[in-house]
């Protein structure tokens, strides 16, 4: 009897393996190996701006791309690309870029289109190119130069180029050249821009067309957010800020300084303003001349807007015409101004105007 119920067990084992092996059970050498996913690389692109401003890496998968960052900046540079070299620049990179490794980009920077100004030397240098574009970089006193001369003059080629003061200042400009005309920093300036330019504490004696900032400017000329102190003394058509401003702009700019003059056309910011607009700008100064005015001696074919005085305004002769804002207007507008200053004439004066 064991013996056929051994017999039996084997039967049913043989079988159970059988119907094991059948469905699948068993040993897994018959089943296909799973898929191995591939292998991904991420590779980091660096950038040198070699004395820029910091620019952070990216990073990208083999044969994926990245966008161009933002473009580094540099003191008086312009920047000009990244390359994939750092002496010929032969290779510049175009956006997006393919990453196919780790890599290191070199910022490229055009020669030094803006010239940066450090010095007195540096600025007396400006002569030399008077259609370069400058910035300041540091407070500069002109102490060292007994008598300046003036940049450009009518015939030796006007400054036509752009000067950035940068929040920095000129200090003790010092001129004495009572027989000359176009006298301050610059002597005659036509289509030029002049910003954020600040002098103080000047000193200037000149006969006409004198400024503390420019003699005489013109043609489209830009003047703004400039300021002086200190004195002038000159003939005429002098200004706090310009002798004489044509056909140009100027805005947000104030002058302190003490002007006397012995003739006419003289004013807290300009002599005469032709054919010109001023805007928001101011002066503190007092003045002493003829056809005098707190903003200008003379105004033709002009707009002045938003600006005031406080300086007091005196005149020397009898034929002048003296104004808190302006001496003599032809022909022109003046519109939300005021005064303050004290008037004193023996003809033709007014709180804003002394003729119109």
């Amino acid at each position: 009897m064991d013996k056929v119920v051994k017999t039996v067990s084997v039967v049913l084992f043989t079988l159970s393996i059988s119907v094991l092996i059948g469905c699948g059970g068993g040993s897994s050498n018959n089943k296909a190996p799973s898929p191995i996913p591939p292998t991904t690389t991420t590779y980091l692109v660096s950038f040198n701006s070699n004395g820029g401003s910091y620019v952070a890496p990216k990073s990208a998968q083999n044969g994926g791309t990245i966008s161009e960052p933002p473009a580094p900046t540099r003191e008086c540079y312009d920047f000009d690309g990244w390359y994939t070299d750092n002496n010929t620049f032969a290779n510049k990179i175009a956006f997006p870029y393919t990453v196919t490794g780790n890599i290191t980009l070199y910022a490229k920077w055009k020669g030094a289109r803006i010239t940066c100004i450090n010095t007195a030397v540096q600025l007396n240098d400006v002569r030399n190119n008077l259609a370069g574009h400058y910035i300041l970089m540091d407070d500069i006193s002109l102490e060292g130069y007994a008598n300046w001369k003036p940049i450009g003059s009518y015939y030796g080629g006007a400054f036509t180029g752009k000067i950035d003061g940068n929040g920095y200042k000129i200090t003790n400009l010092k001129i004495d050249r009572k027989s000359e005309e176009l006298i301050g920093l610059f002597g005659y300036v036509s289509g030029g821009e002049i910003t954020n330019l600040a002098l103080e504490n000047v000193d200037i004696t000149g006969g006409s067309y004198v400024g503390a900032i420019a003699g005489y400017v013109t043609y489209g000329t830009v003047m703004t957010d400039c300021h002086s102190t200190g004195t002038i003394n000159a003939e005429g058509n002098s200004g706090g800020i310009t002798g004489n401003t044509w056909y140009s702009t100027i805005s947000n700019c104030y002058s302190a300084v003490i002007i006397n003059a012995e003739e006419s056309q003289t004013g807290g910011i300009a002599g005469a303003v032709v054919d010109s607009t001023l805007t928001g700008c101011y002066n503190t100064g007092d003045i002493s001349a003829g056809n005098s005015g707190g903003i200008a001696g003379t105004v033709i074919d002009s707009t002045l807007t938003g600006c005031y005085n406080t300086g007091d305004i005196s005149t020397n002769n009898s034929d002048s015409h003296s104004g808190g804002i302006a001496g003599h207007v032809l022909n022109s507008e003046i519109t939300s101004c005021y005064n303050t200053g004290d008037i004193s004439s023996t003809n033709n004066s007014g709180g804003i105007a002394g003729s119109a």
